[in-house]
């Protein structure tokens, strides 16, 4: 690092590959938190084999930085690739949808619905068994929606309204058959109800004002004295008992 302060003035980036496998465990966390404090101004790329490490104390410290985190996969029939972002994946999945091009659409589709029962859950609250690492970040949909209508039963009167579209979404054979073997074989017409539903889910969780800096409802924004969970301009809100 001391290096990158003598050598790099003009081009702003650091690739770092394994840097830390010399370094004692007390060292590797300091290193971390080098990185954010004395180069957050950089491009970093960052390559690692520690995955504790990574996940443990790397990925929490760039979350509370804002900066994003993708993971670089690999498949046979791909090759080495950056998973879409919500946006993109959200945009190819409806025009798929819209051209009856419903081909391998079932991962993508388990994908944005992870993804989605996870910001929801988060903002909620919503409580999940402990799990370790990396499995934490890969609970199935199934999982995430009993424990958010869990959350609701408990907290929202109000939100327990909507019980009937999350049952509907937990009875669908096509929340099974996009994430286990199963001999359903959904058509065009069942991906767009189920996609609808997907969407519908989500409305009720995010406001639909454009300028809302904080358009998900969450904690975080909880109004104490009316005892509303609520998004960051206070259009959309719930009744909700904090426990």
């Amino acid at each position: 690092m001391a290096s990158v302060n003598a050598f790099n003035h003009k081009n702003r980036f650091i690739v770092l590959d394994d840097v830390i496998s010399s370094f004692d465990s007390n060292h590797r966390k300091r290193f971390a938190e080098l990185i954010f404090e004395k180069f957050s101004k950089y491009q970093i790329i960052l390559l690692t084999h520690e995955e504790d490490w990574f996940t443990n104390i790397v990925s929490p410290l760039a979350k509370k930085k804002n900066w994003l985190i993708n993971e670089i996969k690999w498949t046979e029939s791909k090759g080495t690739y950056i998973e879409e972002e919500p946006n993109d994946l959200k945009k190819r999945i409806e025009k798929n949808l819209a051209e009856s091009n419903i081909a391998d659409l079932g991962n993508p589709i388990r994908r944005y619905l992870e993804f989605s029962l996870k910001e929801i859950a988060f903002n909620i609250e919503a409580k999940v068994a402990f799990n370790y690492n990396g499995t934490n970040e890969h609970r199935m949909p199934h999982e995430l929606i009993i424990r958010i209508k869990s959350e609701i039963k408990i907290c929202s009167p109000e939100l327990k309204n909507q019980f009937p579209l999350i049952d509907k979404i937990l009875a669908s054979p096509i929340l099974n058959s996009l994430s286990h073997a199963s001999t359903f074989n959904p058509k065009a017409g069942d991906l767009r109800a189920f996609w609808a539903d997907i969407i519908e889910l989500e409305k009720i969780f995010i406001c639909e004002q454009s300028d809302c800096k904080r358009p998900m409802v969450s904690l975080r924004n909880y109004d104490t004295v009316a005892k509303k969970i609520r998004c960051g301009c206070d259009h959309t809100k719930y009744d909700w008992n904090k426990k």
